[in-house]
């Protein structure tokens, strides 16, 4: 037996893991039993052949001899009838005549995952009713997949005996049988990713079987797949057995159970199965250490600080089975022993007369070993109590109070504590004499994780370096060589955790004692687990892992499988403990309460869900993350990651109470795209209530490491060998972004500092994904002076590369809707700015220098001199060349141009032109909004100069967009509309409105005029109503409408951006009053603004932005539009929505970013309120709070820049 019994093992492993499943063929079949001796063997494919052949007739026999069964099934449907096939496989297989025995009942007392079968007969299902304290279900159809609670699935894949049809027999029932049967399918391919399988009486030659493992292949490649096991009771040819391990199906031959004799395949299935169950009933017999008999049955309330040592002390020694303990113990001890000892020990501390303090220390030491154990870190309450103890005992030093310091100097690191921790550090390292060797190791260890929570990369790696730990010692080599993983010291991390391995298995051969042997397998299973995380990370980078041998592969392969049998066995196996943590840390992220917004069917419409939960206590996720610290395996070694989702959980759930640590987390597991969701306003809100000024100090830290870091830092390497350096780089700047809209304005100084020294790196695109962290720092930042601003950003050099340009925005574009163009002077020009003058010389990078002076020349901070070198930079050999975003038509702003009417003329020439190409655009889809001509076009507009340049041809452009818009609004109707296509719509509509107020009815067509009333009634029909382009067309024609049913039709529309748009249609409206244009009547301002305060006094929170921009603008632009009445109910709301928006640590993510624009919105009304000089008394009292966060730095910078 000894070649069959190390795979029967591996099957056995894999049937108690849960992850083993079963195929059983047609062979099963010999192994039952018959009703009488006259019934004839089970028949098999060429049984079925031969009856096929014999229904065709014999004339034919030796035609169909060399034909497959499938392609003979399909001649007899053919000839005479899917019936009549039918018929043939009842007749042939009469299963009826045959009974299920001992043999098939103890194949299905084996916990298997999963049982398919392609057999019609129904011998699976009989010997399961057999057997009533297993569960199984019986899949017949693909109804029956659904539901399910813990039960066996039998699945008939190819139908089932009497009249589960079609039977699966023809060659045309395969070829259909993906699309006909695909959620069995699935099924199977699910369960041959998840589990191992084991194909029984079957010969893997069933054209769906190789389609699935060909699939199988194709999705994971050879070197990953599952392990299948063809169990056989006697070797097939060596052709059909080199095909099997070519797809890597593993040929088993039971009959070695017997050694040569001969025995039949039914005896040697007994075997096979009495081997497995008997492993099986070992596995549920297996010696555990029984901790609940370690406890006393006495209420522990009642007990005395020194009625625990001795309890507490046996528990400890009594734990160290394994060097780590699984999470349920964990659990269990908390509960039973942990916590009553806890709230002893807190009672003992409470301020008393006489304290009987001879056992205390003996106690604390004790009580810290369990929590060590335990894997819980030591909050600032605990840390205490300790204080309170060691504080009686303050000239003793001990081996006892050293473990004791030790584990507080653990607890300090985790919170960040690092006053506390640099005097416990000393304090233990003055008396570093009396520490042991363990101690001493754990002071080494402990030093390293220091430098690593302060991202010191150099110090840690010398200390990893200088830290010398022998094979010997494999715990510490775990954690030494977990740390020199994440650092990028691949091989030498690999080379140790190999020599350890060799040298625990020379002590696991020799010993005999069974809880320090399992003591050991807790070490190697950790080792094992990082050795192979090392060796994924490094395939193709070492020599030693390119030259290894397939046949060295397999065997180490092999013997580990066989040590994770050892592991299972003795439940000290690292995967089973992670595993436990995996389904807690799930289990508690789908009970917190969320808000979702689901998308409705209706387009641009989503509801809101509301789900009630509670949100988790950070204990669990600090023992998770204790766990992987102790034993050494990093979520992320290079590219390759390990429970990096349980990282994100875990900080997620720390967050508040624990942000150095949670943040570490997600350097350390590279999940950048995480920040936002984990440290939401809410989080960061609860930070600043923990600890006043935090955010600050933390950002200021933060910012301190990415400068420290820029001088060591090579992008070319970073892709080589993604260590903790770069995890860095790529996480930190992800992290200052969510707190930068929290800091005082002295760190958004300091990070502007940075990210001037960022963007001026050759190596910046180590810092990729910087653009969020600049698009949240020019949102939340308020320059005491702009002009100033501008100039110091003048400095930053400019980015050329297209890839850079993605994560490095230039600065300028954020400000560009601040300019004012004033008047430009003859002083001395700025340094910075002059810099720029010059390098625009550069033809290759003209463009970029072009467009940053004019961001200047909008600001006015360009002197007459420079203006006139920008002019002959653009103005050049009688072209215009102007660098986009920015249009030809903002040449026209430049007051000294020496040949203005040679400017207005090339204008006039490229505008023909852009307008001939524009109007020869037929197809719509080739008509998109950020159209050059048409962004000219609505430029000139608000310059009040499209005649001028248009001439005759306005009304053509407006003929070419009716066209276009009609069209597009057209197929909205006929088919699902996607979001871009919407915003197509109301961008086409909003310039439609713009133009036609530049020209009059009589100048429009006939046929535009008409097409102009049929998008009145396609914008009724749609709901994609512009409101201006709606009331102007209504206007032209003279067509009545509801003003107030129209804007509440908006208001309550499913489209979203219909909303938007009346927002922006007002605002257009409003800014260019008095120029000659009335873009909407007078009666549709009162009524819009009537609107807008009643959203605000009746508090829609959807449209509530939006009302308070419009109001804000209104006041902006004509102060008195706004009547007393509708001021008070403003005024009066915004006061009671002071509290309301306030953002608190209760927050979500989707709550405090509602909460936060509207706040923002209100703010800016209150500072044009303010400007607007209000006489009353009790207005300004109710806008004072308002208009005090402008300031207030306890607001989120973001929300308080009225400038934003």
């Amino acid at each position: 037996m000894s070649n069959v019994e190390p795979y029967l093992k591996l099957i056995s492993h894999d049937l108690e893991e849960h992850h083993a499943a079963l195929f059983v063929g047609a062979g099963m079949g010999r192994n039952a039993d018959k009703i009488n001796t006259s019934v004839p063997d089970m028949p098999l494919w060429s049984d079925l052949a031969k009856a096929f052949i014999e229904k065709l007739g014999e004339d034919e026999k030796e035609n169909f001899e060399s034909i497959s069964p499938l392609k003979l099934a399909d001649y007899v449907e053919i000839k005479f009838g899917r019936s009549v096939l039918d018929e043939i496989l009842l007749d042939t297989i009469q299963d009826h005549n045959y009974i299920p025995n001992e043999t098939y009942r103890k194949l299905l007392e084996l916990p298997w995952t999963d049982i398919f079968t392609t057999n019609y007969d129904t011998l699976l299902e009989r010997a399961a009713d057999e057997l009533p304290d297993r569960k199984f279900k019986v899949i017949l159809s693909k109804e029956d997949l659904i539901g399910g609670n813990g039960e066996t699935k039998i699945v008939k894949l190819h139908g089932s005996f009497p009249s589960t049809r079609p039977f699966i027999i023809a060659s045309e029932d395969y070829r259909r049988y993906p699309l006909n049967f695909a959620p069995f399918v699935n099924t199977v391919q699910q369960s041959l990713l998840e589990n191992t399988m084991c194909l029984l009486g079957f010969s893997g030659e069933d054209p769906n079987f190789e389609k699935w493992i060909g699939w199988i292949h194709d999705n994971l490649g050879y070197d990953n797949i599952p392990k299948i096991y063809f169990l056989c009771h006697h070797l097939p040819s060596e052709a059909r057995c080199g095909w099997l391990e070519k797809h890597h199906i593993i040929p088993v031959d039971l009959s070695q159970i017997f050694g040569k004799d001969t025995h039949s395949s039914k005896e040697i299935y007994d075997a096979t199965f009495n081997y497995l169950l008997e492993e099986h009933r070992k596995y549920n017999q297996r010696d555990t250490i029984d901790l609940n008999s370690l406890l006393p049955s006495a209420d522990s309330k009642s007990k005395e600080l020194k009625d625990y040592i001795p309890l507490i002390k046996n528990v400890v020694e009594q734990s160290f089975y394994s060097f780590i303990l699984p999470g349920s113990l964990i659990a269990y001890l908390k509960s039973t022993l942990f916590t009553p000892a806890t709230n002893c020990f807190i009672n003992y501390c409470k301020p008393k007369e006489n304290v009987d303090d001879d056992d205390e220390i003996e106690f604390l030491f004790e009580y810290d070993a369990l929590q060590n154990r335990l894997l819980m870190p030591l909050n600032n309450e605990a840390l205490g109590l300790y204080n309170t103890i060691l504080n009686r005992h303050e000239n003793k030093v001990s081996k006892e109070i050293l473990a004791i310091k030790l584990s507080m100097l653990r607890s300090y690191r985790e919170l960040g504590e690092w006053e506390n921790w640099n005097q416990t550090f000393t304090f233990i390292k003055l008396h570093e004499d009396i520490l042991s060797y363990d101690q001493q190791n754990q002071i080494c260890w402990e030093q390293c994780l220091y430098y690593q929570a302060n991202y010191k990369f150099a110090e840690l790696k010398k200390a990893l370096y200088e830290w010398d730990v022998p094979s010997s010692v494999q715990i510490w080599v775990l954690r030494k060589a977990g740390l020199l993983a994440e650092c990028g010291e691949y091989e030498s991390a690999l080379k140790i955790v190999k020599e350890s391995i060799f040298t625990l298995r020379k002590y696991i051969k020799y010993e005999k004692d069974k809880r320090k042997l399992s003591y050991l397998y807790s070490i190697e299973s950790a080792l094992m687990v990082l050795n192979k995380y090392l060796n994924q990370s490094l395939i193709g980078k070492l020599c030693n892992v390119k030259n290894k041998t397939d046949e060295d592969k397999q065997q180490a392969d092999f013997t580990d499988e066989q040590q994770n049998i050892q592991h299972f066995h003795y439940r000290v196996s690292w995967r089973e403990f992670n595993n436990y943590y995996y389904q807690e840390l799930l289990k508690l992220e789908d009970e917190r309460p969320r808000i979702e917004k689901v998308p409705s069917f209706d387009i641009g419409r989503s509801s809101t869900v509301i789900r009630f939960g509670k949100n988790p206590t950070p204990e669990l996720s600090l023992q998770f993350l204790r766990f992987r610290e102790e034993s050494g395996i990093p979520f992320r070694i290079n590219l390759m990651v390990n429970g990096n989702k349980l990282a994100e959980i875990a900080a997620k759930n720390i967050a508040a109470q624990y942000p150095e640590l949670s943040m570490l987390t997600l350097v350390r597991a590279g999940s950048e795209d995480k920040v936002d969701s984990i440290f939401n306003r809410g989080v960061l809100c609860s930070i600043c209530e923990n600890k006043d000024n935090k955010i600050n100090q933390l950002f200021a830290f933060y910012v301190d490491i990415l400068k420290s870091i820029l001088p060591i830092i090579n992008f070319k390497e970073k892709f080589k060998n993604l260590s903790f350096l770069y995890c860095t780089t790529s996480v930190l700047p992800s992290i200052l972004a969510v707190l930068c809209v929290k800091v005082s304005r002295e760190q958004q100084e300091k990070l502007l500092d940075l990210l001037k020294s960022v963007y001026s790196s050759p190596d910046k695109l180590c810092f990729r994904k910087c653009d969020k962290l600049v698009d949240r720092f020019m949102k939340s930042y308020q320059p005491i002076n702009q002009d100033a601003f501008l100039v110091k950003i003048a400095s930053f050099p400019v980015i050329t590369n297209e890839e850079e340009k993605m994560h490095f925005p230039d600065l300028f574009e954020y400000i560009l809707e601040s300019y004012v163009i004033g008047k430009h002077g003859d002083g001395k020009p700025v340094v910075n700015i002059e810099k720029i003058v010059i390098n625009a010389q550069n033809n290759v990078e003209k463009p970029f220098y072009v467009s940053r002076l004019l961001y200047c020349f909008y600001h006015s901070l360009l002197t007459n001199q420079q203006v006139l070198q920008l002019e002959n930079l653009i103005w050049e050999n009688g072209k215009i060349d102007i660098p986009k975003p920015w249009l030809k038509s903002d040449c026209l702003d430049f007051p000294d141009l020496k040949d203005n009417a040679s400017v207005k003329e090339e204008l006039k020439k490229i505008i023909k032109m852009e307008f001939e190409a524009f109007v020869g655009k037929n197809n719509i889809k080739s008509f998109p909004t950020n159209d050059e001509f048409l962004q000219e076009i609505l430029s000139l507009f608000l310059k009040g100069k499209v005649k001028q340049f248009l001439d005759s041809k306005l009304s053509k452009v407006i003929e070419v967009i009716v066209e276009a818009l009609f069209k597009f609004m057209s197929s909205v109707q006929k088919k699902n509309t996607f979001w871009l296509e919407v915003q197509d719509i109301f961008l086409l509509q909003e310039s439609l409105w713009i133009l036609l107020a530049d020209c009059k009815r009589e100048e429009l067509t006939e046929k535009t005029q008409e097409r102009l009333k049929d998008i009145l009634k396609l914008m009724n029909e749609t709901g994609f109503i512009h409101y201006g382009l709606f009331s102007w067309i209504s206007r032209l024609f003279n067509i009545s409408f509801n003003i107030d049913g129209t804007l509440k039709k908006i208001l309550n529309s499913s489209n979203e951006s219909a909303v938007q748009y009346l927002c922006r249609c007002y605002n257009i409206a409003i800014s260019v009053e008095g120029r000659r244009y009335n873009l909407l009547s007078d009666e549709d301002k009162e009524a819009i603004i009537q609107c807008m305060v009643k959203q605000i006094e009746w508090n829609i929170t959807r449209n509530l932005s939006m009302a308070f921009d419009i109001i804000r603008n209104s006041i902006r632009m004509n102060p008195s539009i706004i009547t007393n009445e509708q001021r008070i109910k403003i005024i009066g709301n915004m006061y009671q929505l002071l509290d309301d928006t306030k953002i608190s640590k209760d927050d979500t993510a989707a709550s405090a970013s509602d909460k936060g624009i509207i706040r923002n919105y209100c703010i800016k009304l209150a500072y044009e309120l303010n400007k607007s000089k209000l006489d009353d008394a009790m207005e300004k009292e109710y806008l004072s709070p308002w208009l005090s966060l402008i300031e207030d730095p306890k607001e989120f910078a973001d929300v308080r820049n009225v400038f934003n």
